[in-house]
């Protein structure tokens, strides 16, 4: 990801995931110059992760505006340049959970659901030309539940990226290795 216009499209797909009452989303990302929003993950306006002012943000939209709590929802932690993180991000119906690194960083309560979208779901960029990240990103994976935290732990797995595909394997719906190895 250059920064300028890298993004893997993912196609208009995941509407039914992220408007269910229960999603996680896991990522590795490394930030190597915060200038603005840099979107790591999205799925139109319903659905952004971003890296802004060197901090997390996750904005959850329903069909009335954005849901309580999520516009924006920040984590507490700030992020050093250069640095690989590990973040996951779970919905249980109204109980949003950030982790960065395996550990707790945000907790909101919201309320609503979230919309559907007629825009693509895409890695590296919102939509398909706005706020390009600007570092790597690696092992994106996308369920239909919500990761235990004992679930997230292992994910992380004190630094070194875990395959996915062993963690609640029946509902992960997205994996994205980002390293040659699949698809």
């Amino acid at each position: 990801f250059d920064g300028t216009n890298d993004y893997v499209n993912l196609g208009n797909n995941f509407n039914s995931v992220f408007t269910g009452a229960n999603w996680s989303l896991s990522a590795w990302i490394n930030v190597t110059t915060n200038t603005s929003y840099d979107c790591f993950f999205s799925k139109g306006s319903p659905v952004q992760f971003y890296v802004h002012s060197n901090k997390i943000k996750i904005w959850l939209e329903s069909s009335s505006g954005y849901l309580t709590n999520m516009n924006s929802f920040d984590s507490t932690s700030t992020l050093s340049l250069d640095t690989l993180y590990h973040i996951v991000f779970t919905r249980s119906g109204d109980a949003n959970i950030l982790y960065i690194n395996g550990v707790s960083d945000a907790t909101a309560t919201s309320s609503g659901s979230v919309k559907e979208s007629t825009t693509v779901a895409s890695i590296g960029i919102y939509g398909t030309g706005s706020y390009p990240f600007q570092g790597n990103i690696d092992e994106v994976a996308l369920w239909d539940t919500v990761l235990l935290p004992s679930e997230v732990t292992t994910l992380y797995d004190n630094s070194i990226p875990y395959d996915a595909t062993n963690v609640q394997n029946d509902n992960l719906k997205g994996y994205w290795r980002n390293d040659g190895t699949g698809t």
